[in-house]
């Protein structure tokens, strides 16, 4: 019956970790993005402020310098006459547009944002110290039998050399046996949300290496 119930529970149990950590990246992908990097994306949108401008001044002082060395023609005088505008001309010259507010409309699509892969592991890192002090005090472990503890289940090893609760007074033993089960669904969740931003981070990685090779000109192509 326990191999019968792993070998539909297991699957199940994946696909529903697979699914929070998708969530989860999304989630923390949309906070790194508007509070890790927003100093970042305001110094990108000030660079970019500033090459529009200058682009927008060297087009407007070319334009009059053009002006300014054509002598007026017959057909530019009967035009300005006679006013009518041209749907090509229209076509061809888009209508002006503010630089400033064109670069404050720019935002950047968080679901494109990858995440580096150091700020991953310290991440998963920070978990696993937290855990070790977790347990070690609960059950008076050394820090390394904690932290072996916290990887070995984190991990799906589970070897069961160590398992709380048997240091645990009776008063105290269903409180913390809770916590250690939302412990490691958490960190069970949060491994998935890593390995689902890894993947994105070497991806991008490989796609950017890629288009530097030649390999390959698109930039969705992984």
């Amino acid at each position: 019956m326990t191999m019968i119930y792993a070998i539909f529970g297991i699957p199940l149990m994946l696909l529903c970790l697979a699914n929070i950590g998708s969530t989860m990246a999304d989630a923390f992908r949309f906070i790194y993005c508007n509070i890790c990097c927003s100093y970042c994306n305001l110094v990108k949108k000030r660079r970019n402020l500033r090459a529009l401008q200058s682009v927008e001044l060297s087009r407007n002082a070319a334009a009059a310098a053009t002006a300014a060395s054509l002598p007026p023609s017959p057909i530019t005088t009967t035009l300005a006459s006679n006013p009518i505008q041209s749907p090509t001309n229209d076509l061809e010259q888009p209508p002006p547009q503010n630089v400033v507010e064109f670069v404050d409309n720019l935002s950047i699509d968080y679901r494109k944002v990858t995440i580096p892969i150091s700020v991953t592991l310290s991440l998963l890192s920070s978990y696993l110290i937290l855990g070790s002090v977790l347990f070690s005090q609960w059950e008076k472990w050394d820090y390394l039998d904690g932290a072996y503890f916290c990887f070995v289940t984190l991990a799906t090893i589970g070897l069961g050399d160590l398992v709380p609760g048997k240091s645990i007074t009776s008063t105290q033993v269903e409180g913390k046996l809770i916590i250690c089960a939302l412990y490691v669904l958490l960190g069970l969740s949060l491994m998935a949300m890593c390995f689902n931003l890894m993947q994105e981070e070497v991806r991008a990685k490989f796609r950017r290496l890629g288009n530097k090779l030649g390999i390959t000109d698109d930039p969705n192509y992984w």
